[in-house]
């Protein structure tokens, strides 16, 4: 493999996956970088998913007051008393009356039957911290919620951005062994008409077409690359998997003026990071559990109310006598309960409270080495942008010198003072000068999207671009 092709492995790093895409209409016209970012925003399979889940969070964090409903049960059915002498209500007492005026009091038992019909309904209210707790844990979770999906719109617009300049470079690769191509055919029909008259050896020919088809082995290998990227490519956008997508843009990275210090933009923007806000958010969540938790130590007001009413031998009875209708446990209830266990050592609400501060402690250590890591990443991505900047020129004179050696070469050759493989070793001069001018400026554009992402900032609003 000639050095095209080692170049053409730096080239093209792995493209991001994407899940698969629900069919949709066909798609025409050339795109360009932000309209493909804006239809993955739309269209993305991945994203609609943590779309979903935001939904989710939010239903909840809408609805958090529902916490503060009470419990509400009702219930109807037949019973048949087991013992029907208990179930005797006084209804009246009839004072008895003698000479000498009330002499006594004569009660009336209503008569009760084994067959009934009753009702019950339960209402109960608990107050408690943890009521409170719970509501805090459920506005933590949606905004925890809110964060992972703005990360992952923002990862996406990301991956959508550099996949499009990866293939711009393949494709202008593709270009570049084109031109190589035709060239190498040019020359493989000169030799071949100056060896049929005898002014050129058989070596020069067969070298010639060692040449030309190399250059085909090359163009192969590049198609087959260009379709699996633009594959890739239409299920970033939630397309159905396809390879017919055209694109309109040019590589041209433009860095921000002047320059940068890492230091600084990690010091003045990593607490703007998604992920770090992600952490904190988390954060919220734990403290909102740990509280829910310790309110188990404290009393909780429970009010009651219940109601059973049941008809007294409905096949018989007149539904509307009020006396039919009996209350047997119905109540209203105001309770004052205390969870005592809690007091016990090595309870189940002390090891969740540790549990709980364990995990609090591991994701504080968790921000800090992501905190490091962070400023190391934007540390790095500024040395990046710095070097590509200061090597960008130097290319573009190299790559500018190999073309004018090609063209050099190539009139040389056709005047017959120049071998075949020196003009073979000018064309893949100028094609790793081109080659590699293309891939510094896809690295200095890969290294511009992911420090804007790391400090979740546009690069104009830092330095001006």
């Amino acid at each position: 493999m000639n050095r095209f092709l080692i170049g053409l492995l730096v080239l093209l790093p792995w493209l991001p996956g994407a899940l698969q895409a629900e069919t949709s209409t066909p798609h025409t016209g050339a795109i360009t970088v932000d309209q493909a970012v804006q239809e993955a925003l739309a269209s993305n399979m991945g994203l609609r998913s943590e779309a979903k889940k935001l939904e989710i969070k939010a239903r909840d964090s809408q609805w958090s007051f529902q916490k503060f409903f009470p419990t509400i049960t009702a219930g109807a059915g037949w019973l048949r008393w087991n013992d029907v002498a208990s179930q005797g209500r006084i209804v009246n007492i009839t004072p008895v009356v003698g000479p000498t005026g009330i002499i006594g009091l004569t009660p009336t038992i209503f008569p009760t039957d084994p067959q009934n019909i009753g009702a019950q309904i339960n209402v109960q209210f608990t107050l408690n911290l943890a009521t409170f707790a719970a509501i805090r844990q459920t506005l933590a979770e949606w905004d925890a919620g809110r964060l992972s999906y703005e990360a992952a719109r923002q990862q996406l617009a990301s991956n959508t951005r550099k996949t499009f300049y990866q293939i711009l470079g393949l494709l202008q690769t593709r270009e570049l062994i084109g031109a190589q191509a035709a060239n190498a055919a040019t020359r493989l029909a000169q030799i071949e008409a100056a060896y049929r008259i005898g002014t050129r050896p058989e070596l020069d020919v067969l070298q010639a077409q060692v040449a030309v088809e190399n250059r085909h082995s090359d163009q192969r290998e590049i198609n087959l690359r260009i379709d699996q990227s633009l594959y890739g490519f239409s299920q970033l956008l939630g397309r159905p998997p396809t390879k017919d997508i055209a694109l309109s843009g040019a590589i041209n990275p433009q860095p921000p003026a002047g320059d940068l210090s890492g230091d600084d933009l990690a010091a003045r923007y990593v607490e703007r990071r998604f992920d770090v806000r992600g952490l904190d958010a988390q954060d919220k969540v734990l403290q909102a559990q740990a509280s829910e938790v310790t309110s188990e130590a404290y009393p909780q007001l429970v009010l009651g109310y219940s109601a059973d009413p049941s008809l007294n031998d409905p096949w018989h009875s007149n539904f509307l006598a009020g006396a039919n209708w009996m209350q047997v446990n119905g109540a209203v209830t105001v309770q004052l309960q205390w969870k005592l266990d809690t007091l016990l050592p090595g309870s189940s609400y002390w090891t969740q409270r540790a549990d709980l501060e364990n995990a609090r402690q591991s994701l504080q250590a968790s921000r800090k080495q992501l905190r490091d890591a962070a400023r190391a990443e934007i540390i790095t991505l500024v040395e990046q942008i710095d070097t590509s900047k200061s090597a960008l020129e130097s290319l573009e004179k190299n790559a500018e010198a190999a073309r004018r050696a090609e063209t050099l070469a190539q009139a040389a050759f056709h005047a017959g003072v120049r071998s075949l493989l020196e003009v073979q070793d000018a064309d893949l001069q100028a094609q790793a000068a081109q080659l590699s001018l293309l891939q510094e400026k896809i690295r200095l554009t890969n290294a511009l999207v992911d420090l804007e992402v790391a400090l979740n900032t546009p690069l104009e609003d830092i330095h001006g671009n």
